[in-house]
C-alpha cells in the first residue's frame, strides 16, 4: 500500500526579492511580522533545490501536504523516539497555532530518482525561486505545477518504497496523535521528500552534566568501556566504534572495547554505559543529557564553545545504507541518533491551515 502527496492549497513563504533573514518561528508563525512572508495563494507542490557551500552538491526535494494518518499507519516510518518534554512542549504550540508549522517535516527514502524521472514528464517548476543563502547551504523554493496548465492533482509515491522521517518526529508525532483525536487542523502535515541518495547523516553530541567533579572520575568509569587516548585538542570521530570526549578543556578519543555489536552507537550507550557511569537510566526523560549538532569534517573545533564541568561525547555516524537497513527492520533508534542534511530551515515555507 502506497501513499499519495497533495498539493497544497496555499502557503507561505519570504518575499522573492529584498529578505536576508528567515522570519524567526521558534514561538509560532501566526504572529510573525507583516512584510516577512508573502501567500502563495495559488498553491500546488513546491520544489526546493539545495547546494551544499562545503561541497558544492545538490539536493532536490518535493514539498507537499500528506495525511497524518500515514504516520499513525505505519505507512510512514518513523526511526527514533521521541523526547517527551519536547512532545508536550510541541502539542502545546500546535494546538495554540492551529496545526500551523514553520517548516515541513523531511522525510527520505532509499532513492528518489525514479519518481523525480516519472513525475517530471508531467510536472515542472515555474515561476520566480524564492532563494534564501544560509550559513551552510542556500535554497531554492519554486513552485512544481503540471506543464500544460491543469490543477495539480495528488502524486503517487509508489516508487518511495521505506519512506521515512529524516527530521521532524516530535511534529510529526503531534500532529498525528491530534489528527486521531479528530483535531481538524493537524489532518494534512507538510513534508519534503528528498532522496536518500542526496543526503548525508551525521550525529549528535550527548552533552552531559554531571556531579562527579574532576575529569579523572569520569575517565576512570568510562574505562570499563573505552581505551583512553588523550589528545592535544577536540576531535572529531573517523571510524565506528571510536568516540570523542570533552571535558573542562581536556580531550580524548575513546575506542569501544567490546566488539561491534547489532546495536548503533547511540544504542549501545544508552542501554551500556550511561546508567553505570553517569546514573542516567532514560534518555529521553533526564533533564542532565542535551544534544547539540556534533562538528563534522572541516569544521573549526577551536571555535566550539564547550561548558564547564559537563561531558560531551559524540560518535561516529551511521552510513545511509545502515540507517535504512535499520528502518527496514522496523528498529527504533534512542532520540537524537542522527541528523540529517540538508534539512530545510524554519520560515523557508510556512503551513498555516
Amino acid at each position: 500500500m502506497t501513499v499519495s502527496l497533495y498539493p497544497f492549497p496555499q502557503y507561505h513563504h519570504p518575499p522573492r526579492a529584498g529578505f536576508s533573514e528567515l522570519p524567526f518561528c521558534r514561538d509560532g508563525v501566526r504572529c510573525i511580522p507583516p512584510g516577512q512572508l508573502e501567500w502563495e495563494s495559488a498553491g500546488g507542490f513546491g520544489e526546493l533545490r539545495i547546494q551544499r557551500h562545503r561541497t558544492g552538491e545538490w539536493s532536490r526535494g518535493i514539498c507537499g501536504l500528506l495525511p497524518s494518518a500515514a504516520f499513525s499507519s505505519g505507512l510512514v516510518r518513523p526511526h527514533e523516539a521521541t523526547l517527551q518534554s519536547r512532545l508536550a512542549r510541541q502539542e502545546i504550540l500546535t494546538r495554540e497555532e492551529g496545526g500551523a508549522l514553520g517548516k515541513p517535516v523531511l522525510l527520505t527514502t532509499p532513492q528518489l530518482a525514479k519518481w523525480w524521472a516519472r513525475v517530471d514528464g508531467e510536472y515542472v517548476a515555474e515561476g520566480g525561486a524564492v532563494t534564501f543563502v544560509g550559513n551552510d547551504n542556500t535554497y531554492h523554493l519554486r513552485r512544481y505545477l503540471p506543464r500544460m496548465g491543469q490543477l495539480p492533482q495528488p502524486l503517487d509515491l509508489a516508487e518511495a518504497e521505506l519512506l521515512c522521517i529524516a527530521d521532524g518526529h516530535h511534529r510529526a508525532a503531534t500532529h498525528a496523535a491530534l489528527a486521531a483525536q479528530g483535531y481538524a487542523a493537524c489532518a494534512f502535515l507538510p513534508v519534503c521528500i528528498i532522496g536518500g541518495e542526496e543526503v548525508s547523516i551525521g550525529s549528535f553530541t550527548r552533552v552531559i552534566e554531571d556531579d562527579m567533579g574532576n575529569t579523572d572520575e569520569v575517565l576512570k568509569r568510562l574505562g570499563a568501556y573505552f581505551m583512553i587516548e588523550a589528545t592535544p585538542s577536540a576531535i572529531i570521530p573517523s571510524v565506528p566504534g571510536e568516540w570523542a570526549f570533552s571535558r573542562n578543556h581536556l580531550h580524548y578519543r575513546l575506542t569501544r572495547k567490546s566488539p561491534q555489536g547489532r546495536e548503533t552507537a547511540a544504542e549501545w550507550l544508552d542501554a551500556q554505559v550511561l546508567a553505570p557511569v553517569f546514573g542516567i537510566v532514560d534518555s529521553k526523560r533526564d533533564h542532565r543529557i542535551t544534544f547539540e549538532m556534533a562538528p563534522e569534517p572541516g569544521d573549526d573545533l577551536a571555535q566550539r564553545n564547550f561548558l564547564p564541568d559537563r561531558t560531551y561525547l559524540s560518535h561516529f555516524p551511521l552510513t545511509t545504507d545502515r540507517f535504512f537497513a535499520e528502518v527496514a527492520a522496523g528498529r527504533m533508534l534512542p532520540a537524537k541518533s542522527t541528523r540529517f542534511e540538508p534539512r530545510v530551515p524554519s520560515g523557508m515555507l510556512v503551513w498555516m491551515p
